[in-house]
């Protein structure tokens, strides 16, 4: 039972590490295009949006209230 939960943890230590690195990575200037060359480009990747503050909104009176 001790062995599994080292292994676990390890692998857990690994996953933990892999994706710290590929967030690093995509953060890094990286274009991405479709269809691929010699296509005409006719799509791009511009930006990831994960909140409204990508997009500009501010919080509104309720939330600001909450905070």
């Amino acid at each position: 039972m001790k062995k599994l939960r080292i292994v676990l943890n390890i692998i857990l230590l690994i996953c933990s590490v892999l994706s710290v690195i590929s967030a690093y990575a995509w953060e890094e200037d990286s274009a991405l295009f479709w269809p691929p060359p010699p296509e005409q480009m006719r799509i791009s990747f511009v930006k990831s949006v994960y909140n409204p503050s990508d997009f500009g909104i501010k919080a509104g009176f309720l939330r600001k209230l909450k905070g």
